[in-house]
């Protein structure tokens, strides 16, 4: 896998390899070491849809992308297919179309019996997309049987774990990932099984205070009796607490075990929590766990033409004259006037109050985004210098930034201005 290319970013995925360009986003994942897939997309298109399945023997690749082709064919009998770019062997597959140019490549691992189908779809002039196809079928491999993986490497987070751990479940959020693995208990008869949870939340600057001992104890089961050890940048927490509380100590206790570190040029936090650790026959220490930082490049920085499919990224927010900007702390409130209705005026404000204005909270994120809407960035300038300042993805800024616009509209504080191209492409 190629970790070093400036152009690429290595992930790692049930015992799958491959780098794929930094601007685009895993956004959809299997879980199921017998068949799922991968998503990527950048921030105008998917990109990049991969499946594995695990297979009893061998597949006949030729015979598939023979069948593929005639299915291409019946469909339109004027389409031109074309074979993969020279040098991709053992890789078969077929290329058609142009802007976007689809490619559909297969890929069969003798070794841990894995097939691999890889479905492209990619903008620019051909040259650039035979050397893209090239860079990136040359970094998929099957590493480790996706039943044994071990090394699992998306969403900000670098991850080792035994063999004998599995996946369980993913849970992505903008800004807070989690990835639960099953470990082998000391205790087959027992229903309860241990599980290690490792989490990455982003944008600590701006809830994180800086003193780790005391977020530590307000995540333990018992922040009384909890017993930290470590220094300030790093935290192991220790706590227990009965399973039943009625009982107390004479019943059943739960024992939890905890690993914190704040990224601080991460701009995240990084926990690891051992759930039932008695019952666990390894501990965290056998975890490794690093944070990712990923590069944020500008609009104009993203190789590949623009697409017009969203109309959004191109809007630019203009800002209501009539309202004003109250600022309050690091936050403050906008203030729009009200219209005035017939019962605002004498003799019926005499019997109820009118008011002559209405306000809009705005917390230090929204006022950050209410002064970027100057009526010259895009929504797409103003999501990449949220990514920038606070160190999140392009998606995860587009995220809080369109929806937090939305609101906006939806009052009547700003307005979207749409290029003409966007008009004229709808």
């Amino acid at each position: 896998m190629n970790d070093s290319s400036p152009l690429l970013e290595a992930y790692a995925w049930m015992g799958l390899r491959l780098s794929v360009p930094a601007h685009w986003e895993l956004r959809k994942h299997g879980v199921l070491p017998e068949a799922g897939a991968l998503v990527w997309v950048d921030r105008y298109a998917q990109r990049l849809d991969l499946r594995w399945q695990t297979v009893k023997q061998d597949p006949d690749l030729d015979r598939m992308v023979q069948h593929r082709r005639e299915q291409l064919a019946s469909e339109d009998p004027d389409r031109i297919l074309s074979e993969l770019p020279s040098g991709q062997r053992p890789w078969r597959g077929v290329l058609y179309g142009m802007n976007p140019r689809i490619c559909h490549a297969l890929y069969s691992d003798p070794a841990h019996k894995v097939l691999l189908q890889l479905t492209f779809s990619l903008e620019g002039t051909r040259e650039e997309i035979n050397r893209l196809l090239r860079e990136i079928l040359a970094t998929v491999t099957v590493a480790e049987a996706p039943a044994a993986a071990t090394r699992w490497r998306a969403f900000g987070m670098d991850v080792r774990v035994p063999e004998s751990w599995c996946l369980d479940s993913a849970k992505i959020l903008p800004m807070d990932a989690r990835l639960t693995f099953s470990c082998p208990t000391r205790r087959r008869w027992s229903k309860i099984k241990p599980a290690v949870e490792i989490r990455r939340m982003g944008m600590a600057r701006e809830w994180f205070d800086g003193d780790l001992e005391a977020f530590a104890r307000s995540r333990a089961l018992d922040a009384a009796n909890a017993r930290l050890e470590g220094d300030p940048s790093r935290l192991r927490v220790r706590s227990s607490r009965p399973r039943f509380p009625l009982v107390g100590t004479l019943g059943p206790v739960e024992h939890e075990e905890r690993l914190i570190r704040h990224l601080r040029e991460q701009n995240a936090m990084l926990m690891m929590t051992l759930r039932n650790a008695e019952m666990a026959r390894a501990g965290l220490d056998e975890v490794v766990v690093e944070g990712i930082r990923r590069a944020h490049p500008a609009g104009n920085e993203v190789p590949g033409a623009q697409s017009l499919d969203q109309p959004i990224l191109h809007a630019i927010p203009l800002q209501n004259r009539a309202v004003a900007l109250s600022r309050q702390g690091r936050g403050g409130v906008l203030k729009a006037p009200v219209a005035p209705r017939w019962w605002h005026r004498r003799p019926f404000r005499w019997f109820s109050a009118a008011r002559d204005e209405r306000g809009f909270g705005l917390d230090p994120y929204g006022l950050e985004v209410w002064e970027a809407c100057d009526g010259e960035r895009s929504v797409e300038r103003i999501c990449d210098l949220f990514a920038q300042r606070h160190d999140v993805s392009f998606h995860e800024a587009r995220v809080a930034v369109c929806q937090f616009i939305r609101s906006l509209t939806e009052r009547e504080l700003v307005v979207l201005q749409l290029p003409k191209e966007c008009l004229e492409a709808s």
